[in-house]
């Protein structure tokens, strides 16, 4: 997973050549003030989505950004803690600053037993519930178009002391 933060230059308000250069300006300029993960969201454009990405998958990275961004942030050869980019994606250039990025990994058994059993057990609930509804259901017979009978005669209320007309 990764967590990182990114400046956003949109490409629909600057246009492609405009959005790539504002964000080399602004990688230069983050680089050479040291601007720290929570002051990104101070500059740059508003970003349809979010400005900080906090232990996210590559796979919730891609529906964001597309898959060339999500590579460029999970690179894994770069360590060092410095704004990067910029990197373009479908809405505009992106200047990126990468805090913490850790590969998958599979969980160990203790991890995931007692989840797993919970899981397993609401399940069979469920399923349980749903048997019993589907008994309920089939005790019940639907008719409709010639099998209905017209009735003519109206329910009566009949009221302590009043008889029923």
């Amino acid at each position: 997973f990764v967590t990182f933060t990114h400046v956003f230059f949109n490409r629909e308000s600057h246009g492609d050549e405009i959005a790539h250069s504002l964000a080399v300006e602004k990688l230069k300029a983050l680089n050479e003030n040291n601007i720290p993960f929570a002051e990104g969201i101070q500059h740059g454009d508003r970003f349809p989505f979010h400005v900080n990405y906090v232990e996210r998958t590559p796979e919730f990275i891609t529906s964001h950004f597309g898959g060339i961004m999500s590579e460029a942030v999970f690179d894994f050869s770069i360590t060092e803690k410095t704004w990067r980019g910029p990197y373009v994606s479908a809405y505009g250039s992106h200047v990126i600053l990468v805090s913490r990025l850790e590969p998958g990994r599979d969980p160990e058994l203790t991890e995931v037993i007692s989840p797993v059993y919970q899981d397993a057990q609401r399940e069979q609930v469920s399923q349980g519930l749903e048997q019993s509804y589907q008994a309920i259901i089939d005790t019940y017979t639907v008719k409709h178009g010639d099998d209905l009978k017209a009735t003519t005669q109206q329910p009566t209320l009949a009221l302590a002391g009043t008889a029923a007309q």
